[in-house]
């Protein structure tokens, strides 16, 4: 997980973003009704308590999920923040396939393969965090890992972000900083690179005072659910040899989500990941 500056998106593109993004959660819930879906196919759906149909706790933020449309247009999009969300996700765009293009120059690879690094923005989530009663007693987002190649995140100046620090053993501030970006590797890179480049744990806390707002756009393949659970990815060839041998298994989409493997949260860390190791099958007894 790191910063980003000097990205090429102005401020004031995204100062536009999260003014209209509020303005959509801000308004009366009656007109934010017509949106509310737990149906994924849907290109612009409303979200309140993300994750409370899968786990015993739920997420305190409530989120429109958009899908960007391929082409320029949003028009699907809700009006009250069509106009900025089209020219950010434009340039969210841009900046994801410049991203991608030096992900790939780290990892050593040619330009007949960079193409598995993603530039394709499949979601862009824009969530905002109530002011909450009781900030001990709840959380804004779970402990979670993205099962993106990699996420670019922009996030207001109210702070509570989080990250898993493996060395210290323990949770760090991501500072808010004026004009920057957050990117952090998904799930998906982490496989691909054969473990050259980790997926950061994350969360985000609660408080009582006012609401944080952020936008995650999160890139990766492109999203086809009739091929879900056939279509597989795995280690990048050019980065797998003798010496350094696949770590994992190829995976759907499916189980990179971990739809398949209910049974393991909250006992490993990363655990879609930790199954999908090959030394796995010679761990488990």
């Amino acid at each position: 997980m790191f910063q980003l500056v000097n990205h090429g998106v102005e401020v004031s593109v995204m100062e536009d973003m999260m003014a209209e993004a509020r303005q959509f959660h801000e308004q009366p819930t009656e007109l934010k009704q017509g949106y509310y879906s737990r149906d994924v196919t849907q290109k612009a759906r409303f979200i309140s308590g993300y994750g409370a149909l899968r786990r015993s706790s739920f997420n305190w933020v409530d989120t429109l999920l958009m899908t960007p449309a391929p082409s320029d247009a949003q028009d699907h999009l809700p009006i009250i923040c069509r106009d900025s969300a089209t020219i950010f996700i434009g340039r969210i765009r841009e900046l994801g396939e410049t991203l991608s293009q030096l992900l790939s120059l780290a990892l050593g690879l040619t330009p007949s393969t960079n193409e598995f690094i993603s530039t394709n923005l499949t979601t862009a989530n824009l969530n905002y965090y109530p002011p909450c009663p009781e900030p001990e007693v709840a959380i804004a987002a779970n402990p979670h890992f993205d099962t993106s190649t990699f996420t670019i995140l922009l996030q207001d100046q109210v702070g509570g972000l989080q990250v898993f620090h493996e060395g210290a053993a323990d949770w760090v501030d991501v500072p808010s900083l004026h004009g920057a970006l957050v990117v952090n590797i998904g799930n998906m890179l982490q496989l691909l690179s054969n473990n050259k480049m980790k997926s950061a744990e994350h969360k985000v806390f609660a408080n009582a005072i006012v609401p944080r707002q952020s936008v995650a756009c999160f890139f990766m393949p492109p999203i086809d659910f009739s091929t879900m659970s056939t279509k597989m990815y795995g280690p990048i060839k050019e980065l797998v040899s003798e010496k350094y041998p696949a770590v994992y298994r190829e995976a759907s989409l499916a189980a990179l989500w971990g739809s398949l493997y209910p049974d393991l949260e909250g006992s490993l860390r990363n655990p879609v990941l930790a199954r999908l190791r090959i030394a796995y099958d010679k761990e488990v007894v």
